[in-house]
């Protein structure tokens, strides 16, 4: 099927970040060595791992005479990875062996792991009538791990639709003034989810002990287990215009914007035991218009107007047009 493609593909992006700093001893700004040893070290290891695998189908066909259509359908798995370890003392038995066999200070050590997963299906279709006329849709969901069970799929959905009058009124065509003209509408919705973690409070582990007993210590954020998708919806509607064979443009746009259910952190009082809390508040609502004009620089008399239509118009005027 010679207007059917299929494909796969996987796409990773990695870095690791390590840092060993070793300090003999000395009063060394930020290094933690108790002078009574040999100096001390500290070893840092950051890994990343951002993976993301995606399959799907696209079609490019004439369905009938004049009217085309280009429609994709797939899925997606996006995971993250990250993970931090980090070990460091403030003393060395011996000079110049940075080595945790060498340490004359118990060793501190730190552990951290992360993991974030998003489930996708997604699927679009944009049918074009005669060249002039289009109508788009797109409608995607997604599946996140961030969120609790039950609550953690957002569908967004997405419309948009365009004419080209020049193009579709057959006296516009010819206009010498009017040489281009566009409408658009769109309205869209969009979800999206939080960073890892938030759902339940837990504890934090230190590697140190009180006399023989193991110590942990509590997150000072208060999770939220009832945490929904944030929620954007937006509305556009828009023209543009070409003056003079393209010599003079404008492209200008409304639009509507609003969020609901943002996902943050707002500070609670010392007194219950928190600094801060995660809760879906809030409604931003952002609303506009936008326009940009472009002019070229040409030879009024001889390019702009050969025909001499304008000729009755001030220089100044047909400047201003």
């Amino acid at each position: 099927l010679d207007w059917l493609n299929a494909t796969v593909r996987m796409g990773t992006d990695i870095y690791r970040f390590d840092i060993d700093q070793n300090w003999s001893q000395g009063h060394i700004y930020g290094s933690g060595v108790d002078q009574s040893f040999f100096g001390g070290f500290r070893n840092l290891d950051d890994y990343r791992n951002d993976r993301t695998t995606e399959a799907h189908l696209t079609a490019d066909r004439m369905l009938v005479d004049r009217l085309n259509l280009n429609a994709t359908v797939g899925a997606a798995l996006r995971q993250e990875t990250f993970s931090n370890d980090t070990v460091r003392t403030g003393g060395l038995t011996v000079p110049g062996i940075y080595n945790v066999s060498n340490a004359a200070i118990t060793p501190t050590l730190g552990q951290f792991r992360q993991r974030r997963e998003v489930q996708s299906v997604y699927g679009s279709a944009a049918f074009t009538w005669n060249g002039w006329f289009t109508l788009e849709g797109s409608a995607r969901n997604d599946w996140s791990s961030t969120l609790p069970k039950g609550n953690n799929s957002y569908f967004y959905p997405a419309v948009a639709a365009s004419v080209i009058l020049t193009d579709a009124v057959p006296m516009l065509h010819d206009n010498r003034i009017l040489t281009y003209a566009k409408l658009r509408a769109a309205t869209a919705r969009v979800g999206a989810d939080t960073d890892p973690y938030r759902l339940r409070n837990t504890y934090i582990g230190n590697s140190s002990k009180f006399a023989t007993q193991p110590q942990f210590s509590y997150t000072d954020t208060l999770a939220n287990p009832t945490l929904k998708p944030e929620i954007t919806r937006s509305h556009e509607v828009g023209v543009e215009l070409g003056f003079l064979k393209g010599r003079a443009t404008l492209d200008a746009s409304w639009y509507d914007k609003s969020t609901k259910d943002q996902i943050f952190s707002i500070t609670v009082s010392p007194a219950t035991g928190f600094n801060s809390k995660s809760l879906n508040a809030g409604r931003v609502t952002n609303k506009g218009i936008e326009a940009l004009r472009a002019l070229m620089d040409v030879d009024i008399d001889t390019q702009l107007d050969p025909g001499g239509e304008l000729a009755h118009l001030p220089r100044r005027e047909l400047l201003r047009t």
